[in-house]
């Protein structure tokens, strides 16, 4: 079973969009724009799939913009992060030393539900968030495969992030998903981060055990944060456009449920 997750964060609005356009493609055989993508179609049918466009929906209504491309990165943390009580920008990390950041916070930006929790950081042993409690029970109780977080990560161009505090076949997982993303987005004119895979946790400033992390423990599946572009003015890097931040995004679908579909293929002979 493959758990596809959108919007933990209220302002990344890219994975939201994927999500909807995919769920279009299943239903009626076009994306939202008309468009058909009979391979996608066809590698979805393998797998058992289950769909979360907007996991915080509480951040998601907080934001007013409907995409961050265009936007200054003083715009984007706003929104994102929000502000402090005196009007100051609440900036990362920053932004993660006050936890819950309701009281600490002037405007709450849509990275945290309504009581001020970020949900990729909650309190997993005792989950202080409804909407992080129920995840959690959803993975265990439908034991995903493959869990996958959609988030937007500034002028990040199709990053799939490794997983801390997991075994080490975790993350050799998601290295080979990016390498047979990157394989497929090369021929676009397009490419997927692929990393050295990393060592032990360890530092003065470790990896934290974030969503990602808590998934896997709960079910055993392949958890990774995606990062895709958000099209910000003023930051380096490339700014793609929607339809190119869309495309990354069904690249990454149909890779996954392939390689997710052939793995269970193997199990069984």
């Amino acid at each position: 079973m493959i758990l596809l997750i959108g919007a933990e964060h209220g302002q990344e609005t890219e994975g939201t969009a994927a999500l909807m356009n995919l769920i279009s493609l299943l239903e009626t055989g076009v994306d939202l724009a008309g468009h058909p993508n009979e391979p996608l179609c066809l590698a979805a049918q393998k797998v058992r799939l289950l769909i979360i466009p907007v996991m915080n929906p509480d951040g998601r209504a907080r934001v007013q913009p409907m995409s961050m491309i265009g936007c200054t990165n003083d715009e984007l943390r706003y929104w994102g992060q929000g502000t402090w009580q005196n009007g100051s920008l609440c900036c990362w990390p920053d932004c993660k030393k006050v936890h819950p950041i309701r009281e600490a916070a002037g405007f709450l930006g849509g990275y945290f539900n309504d009581n001020g929790v970020n949900l990729v950081h909650d309190q997993f042993f005792h989950p202080m968030a409804r909407e992080t409690e129920a995840l959690l029970q959803l993975a265990e109780q439908e034991y995903a495969d493959c869990v996958l977080h959609l988030h937007g990560g500034t002028n990040s161009v199709n990053d799939l992030l490794y997983t801390s505090y997991v075994p080490l076949e975790i993350n050799e997982s998601i290295r080979e998903l990016a390498i047979r993303c990157n394989r497929t987005a090369v021929r676009e004119n397009n490419s997927f981060s692929v990393r050295e895979l990393p060592g032990r946790e360890c530092g003065e400033t470790p990896p934290s055990f974030n969503l990602a992390s808590a998934i896997h423990h709960v079910c055993g599946a392949v958890s990774s944060i995606f990062e895709s572009n958000e099209g910000i003015i003023d930051v380096p890097g490339v700014q793609q456009t929607h339809s190119e931040i869309l495309r990354g995004h069904m690249i990454l679908f149909e890779e996954a449920f392939r390689m997710f579909w052939e793995r269970q293929t193997q199990t069984r002979e």
